[in-house]
């Protein structure tokens, strides 16, 4: 069975896509879908899948590409806060697993992605939150600060996600993160704090970790970071484009 669907519109819940087309196919031991392809939250969205029969399992690949998206739409849409960053969001996102149910296909998987801004807003509390700045204690921070650059890399094996670079660089401040999560257990463990030349007022290490659906956020003491370029994975080659053009890799 081949099949191709357009449409104009489609919402699902709170999340409204444009100009979607899927194209998928069907047939022994194998789903796939070749292309879909939307608009959502002001940028474009274009992803392949498909899942083939194995020995008692199942083998997916995925393929996840966007451009522009708007993430103050994203998070109107999700529901969360709209006026702490704003910008455009770029990513990829490459996964293979193999298992007979997600669980077990999680812990026999390998993926990468890649998230990354070029510029942007975001505002000073939350800078000053996130690195544990003294003067977010006495008031909060006024208005918002131009976000050069923004990146982020996830390199999955068997559900254990090492995230490193993680950065984000204003005119003035420079924030650097690296952990981990752990898919198969829901748990985080992530280290945040300001680089030396920040010109923040602690730059003390910030530890988020925990169940990632109630996450402790607490200062993590002797704690360091080393430069992004130096955790680096071995992207794929698309991904590693998109990493290598964002100011924030050096």
């Amino acid at each position: 069975v081949d099949g191709r669907v357009r449409a104009a519109e489609a919402v699902f819940d709170r999340l409204h896509f444009a100009d979607v087309v899927l194209q998928g196919r069907a047939g022994p031991g194998e789903i796939a879908v070749d292309q879909l392809a939307f608009v959502f939250a002001g940028g474009r969205t274009a992803a392949t899948a498909a899942v083939r029969a194995a020995t008692l399992a199942s083998h997916v690949v995925v393929t996840l590409d966007f451009t522009g998206t708007d993430v103050g739409q994203l998070a109107r849409m999700l529901g969360g806060a709209t006026d702490e960053i704003a910008g455009r969001l770029d990513g990829g996102l490459r996964l293979q697993m193999t298992g007979a149910t997600v669980f077990d296909a999680l812990a026999n998987s390998h993926a990468q992605a890649v998230l990354a801004m070029s510029s942007g807003r975001v505002a000073r509390a939350l800078l000053e939150r996130a690195s544990t700045d003294l003067r977010a204690l006495f008031r909060k921070g006024e208005g918002s600060a131009a976000l050069l650059c923004l990146l982020g890399i996830v390199d999955l094996h068997d559900g254990i996600g090492k995230i490193a670079p993680l950065r984000l660089r204003t005119a003035d401040t420079s924030l650097i993160g690296a952990g981990q999560v752990d898919l198969l257990r829901q748990r985080l463990d992530l280290i945040v704090k300001g680089e030396a030349s920040s010109g923040l007022a602690l730059n003390l290490p910030l530890r988020i970790s925990g169940p990632i659906d109630d996450l402790d956020v607490s200062p993590a003491l002797g704690s360091s970071i080393v430069r992004p370029a130096a955790h680096m994975p071995a992207l794929q080659a698309d991904l590693q484009h998109l990493a290598a053009g964002n100011a924030c890799l050096h």
